[in-house]
């Protein structure tokens, strides 16, 4: 578990940590260097999910042996919105991400 204060937010208890893989953990489907030293470390406060389109397709490889639960949505079943979101297990975390860049 992580316990995070966030100044003119509040306070935030977080179990489970959700996040794309490529643009996030990795670049052109390979892991930004340092990510698969840190996973471990981080993986000791949080479970860690990766929910990727897997674009390259090397996802599951790249991150064999980890300790990441892995989805990829056109192969497993999930649905993720911005704002609270459920898996089934983990109760209720908070997405914190970026939001879209407004259509031109």
């Amino acid at each position: 578990m992580l316990d995070i204060s966030i100044p003119g937010y509040g306070h935030l208890r977080l179990t489970d940590l959700v996040c794309d893989f490529n643009g996030t953990l990795a670049a052109a489907g390979e892991l930004a260097p340092g990510v698969r030293e840190r996973l471990p470390r981080l993986a000791g406060l949080l479970r860690i999910h990766v929910v990727t389109g897997d674009t390259f397709g090397t996802a599951r490889a790249e991150l064999a042996g980890s300790p990441c639960a892995i989805v990829v949505p056109y192969s497993d079943t999930v649905c993720c919105t911005h704002g609270p979101v459920g898996f089934a297990g983990s109760g209720v975390a908070h997405s914190i991400a970026n939001r879209p860049a407004p259509a031109p």
